[in-house]
């Protein structure tokens, strides 16, 4: 219509975290990212492996201008020369993450019970998905008989030097870390598709040669691929 006016620009401003936690090896910035599955209920399902996404250059807190150091997206660390140069694709999985924190902050990790990312990272950040797709929920909610959907969406977290995690953004159609997306895909479906549509494990045998594939090992550590129901709880979880 002639008097229609588009609706005004939405804009976040966000507080840029002056003091973000550090990697020891090159003294550089990182972000976290976790996959969040929101079945078809409207449950809401953490997986439990994230990757960090490492800068390529050391924080430089003195040069704002200098997106190499303060902006961690794999797209941008990629165009460096030492893109790669401390670990491969510039990506930091929990196990390996989880052995430093508790290396530099033992007390953290003792209160945590011995282990600061699981102990007290991870439930912050747990926290604010479930608050956040719960304020979203009337917008993000399918309401319909005609199908069931569900989403995969994408969360990153900064890490301050006092262990805070705070919410940088959400993604939609995510990318996923090469080492995890196997992993994640099998998760995915047994937590949003089989509920709906049961597999038929001879097919399943059949496409597979009769074998379950092996699990892949990241930083020495075994990838449980699974996703963790964060609400509602299962009746008798607190």
């Amino acid at each position: 219509p002639r008097n229609f006016s588009p609706p005004p620009p939405c804009m976040c401003i966000q507080r840029y975290i002056g003091n973000p936690l550090l990697l020891e090896r090159g003294r550089r910035k990182f972000d976290i990212r976790c996959w969040v599955l929101i079945d078809a209920e409207y449950g809401i399902h953490l997986f439990d492996q994230g990757v960090l996404r490492v800068s390529s250059v050391p924080y430089d807190p003195s040069d704002v201008s200098n997106r190499y150091s303060h902006l961690t997206n794999h797209c941008i660390a990629a165009t460096h020369g030492d893109y790669g140069k401390y670990e491969p694709t510039n990506e930091l999985f929990y196990p390996a993450f989880d052995a430093e924190l508790n290396a530099r902050f033992p007390q953290a990790a003792a209160r945590a019970g011995g282990s600061v990312l699981h102990g007290l990272l991870l439930p912050q950040m747990k926290r604010m998905v479930v608050q956040t797709l719960l304020a979203a929920r009337g917008n993000l909610r399918v309401a319909t008989d005609y199908y069931s959907a569900f989403q995969l969406l994408g969360y990153d977290f900064l890490i301050d030097d006092e262990l805070r995690a705070w919410l940088c953004e959400i993604n939609a159609s995510p990318a996923v870390a090469d080492e995890l997306l196997a992993d994640l895909v099998d998760a995915l479906v047994q937590s949003a598709v089989d509920p709906y549509c049961p597999p038929i494990e001879a097919l399943i045998q059949s496409t597979r040669g009769g074998r379950t594939p092996a699990r892949r090992e990241v930083d020495g550590g075994r990838i449980t691929g699974r996703f963790e129901r964060l609400y509602p709880e299962r009746s008798g979880s607190r």
